[in-house]
């Protein structure tokens, strides 16, 4: 007993090592410090996604007491391991859920993205066409002024050979 409850005693500080050291971008993870932190995921500052993870040391598992020294200890430590275990799967599953609704965002406003791109091109697009067509109007415009003056400059000459 005495040599199973040395282990688990290092497996608790081990549970609180890894809690106290986990980071990302140098912001703890697992101490619970990371608490309430709204991510912008959309368009406006209004649509956010509030993170909070759990103290998951020994003491936010409320694991610190676990002791395998007597037979009453140890049942009582496996109902408290029991409790952190399904505190962990809990933090598990919120987080997962977490990380769905980030990854529908993302999709979302990729999908936003290019709708915008889509539209942006359309939008030149239609103006390239309006400004093609002016184009044509315009030379069209001006080749039948010219055929004019060319008819009339004809006839002139038409009535001048009459006239001689």
């Amino acid at each position: 007993r005495d040599n199973a409850h040395l282990e688990v005693t290092a497996l608790k500080d081990q549970v609180s090592l890894i809690a106290t050291y986990t980071r990302f971008n140098d912001v703890n993870l697992l101490n619970g410090s990371f608490s309430g932190i709204a991510i912008q995921a959309g368009n406006t500052t209004g649509e956010t996604i509030t993170v909070s993870i759990d103290d998951m040391s020994s003491t936010g598992l409320s694991i610190t007491g676990a002791s395998v020294s007597t037979q009453t200890a140890a049942k009582s430590a496996i109902t408290t391991m029991d409790t952190a275990l399904e505190t962990i799967a809990t933090e598990q599953a919120t987080l997962g859920s977490l990380i769905n609704r980030f990854n529908y965002s993302v999709n979302n406003l990729s999908r936003a993205s290019v709708m915008t791109e889509q539209a942006l091109g359309r939008i030149m697009d239609a103006d390239f066409a309006s400004e093609s067509t002016s184009l044509s109007k315009q030379q069209i415009l001006n080749q039948a002024a010219t055929a004019m003056l060319a008819q009339a400059n004809q006839s002139k000459s038409l009535m001048l050979q009459l006239i001689n």
